[in-house]
């Protein structure tokens, strides 16, 4: 079973170092201890965009730790990516956000997975004071001209009742609201029985009130509602063959990994070609890599079932 042909998007990890330690983080599949230079990761863009690849995906750790993220965003522009965006924590976003529409990005999507400041605390490590200065700068950045902002929430067993007070928030500021799934990955597998919550049980409750239902058919079949005026975008990565069939991106890692998927143990390793600029080498890699492209989740899974007893780390791993 071949998943979707159609790859128009690139989602680049420019760095794995992170500011914060939340209980979930799958790392992007991935982790390493040398980053790609500007100079590679520049390359790699020129190579992509001009193989067809129109969208661009920043992605960490915690991109904004590399303070040349925004030159990373420039480049993006100058090539003539119709679409670039770049997920954050949000702790860096005083110093960044005006540098980073001014470089060319349109959308960024940040992390707020609960309203609660001791249930942040919880999540993600930090600190109340941490949980303020993201909070700010989230208000300060939906003001922003860009195309979307949006809030991530990862939903879990702890936040899963503060998705109302969410919305309301959303609704407050005009950004969306992206509910994720808590996927099985990284650090996520420690905790994923005790914390796992199905996000399809949220999108039949939440659909009830929705006035508008979508589907967007260019990245992974996601789910939109729209409930008072507020869009609702649910990323159900686990189990989801429906997931799997809209998938549209290549991924490279922080030290130059082509990927796929981050479930899958799958890769080219194409630093060597980055370094000495062969743009040769980084094609013929991406298209045996091509090749070898297969959907993670092929059957669909049963809405009586308990997602989390038959889960099993190396049937999701896999090395092939």
């Amino acid at each position: 079973m071949n998943t979707n042909s159609i790859i128009d998007r690139i989602r680049i990890k420019v760095t794995d170092r992170c500011n914060y330690r939340c209980f979930f983080c799958h790392h992007e599949g991935s982790q390493e201890a040398t980053e790609l230079s500007l100079e590679e990761i520049e390359f790699a863009l020129k190579v992509f965009r001009d193989v067809g690849i129109e969208r661009l995906k920043i992605t960490g750790g915690e991109p904004l730790i590399r303070e040349d993220t925004v030159d990373i965003v420039r480049k993006g522009r100058e090539l003539g990516y119709r679409d670039i965006s770049l997920t954050t924590n949000g702790y860096f976003l005083d110093r960044y956000c005006e540098k980073l529409l001014e470089a060319g990005l349109h959308r960024i999507d940040i992390s707020l997975h609960t309203l609660n400041p001791a249930k942040y605390v919880i999540i993600t490590g930090t600190s109340k004071e941490a949980f303020t200065k993201v909070l700010n700068n989230i208000i300060k950045t939906a003001e922003k001209p860009f195309r979307e902002v949006k809030i991530n929430m990862l939903v879990t067993s702890i936040n899963v009742e503060d998705i109302p007070e969410l919305l309301r928030f959303c609704k407050k500021l005009g950004t969306t609201l992206q509910l994720i799934e808590y996927m099985p990955i990284g650090k996520g597998v420690e905790n994923f029985r005790k914390y796992y919550i199905p996000l399809r049980t949220i999108f039949e409750v939440l659909r009830r009130r929705a006035t508008r239902i979508e589907i967007r058919d260019d990245l992974h079949n996601r789910p939109i509602l729209y409930i008072d005026d507020t869009k609702i975008e649910f990323v159900m990565g686990f189990r989801n063959p429906e997931f799997c069939k809209g998938c549209r991106q290549i991924r490279l890692t922080a030290d130059g990994k082509l990927r796929f998927c981050i479930y899958r143990k799958v890769y080219m390793d194409i630093r060597e070609y980055l370094t000495n600029k062969d743009k040769k080498g980084i094609i013929n890699a991406y298209v045996e890599l091509t090749k070898k492209r297969n959907p993670m989740f092929i059957t669909p899974r049963s809405p009586t079932k308990n997602m989390t007893e038959p889960y099993k780390r190396e049937q999701y791993e896999s090395k092939q």
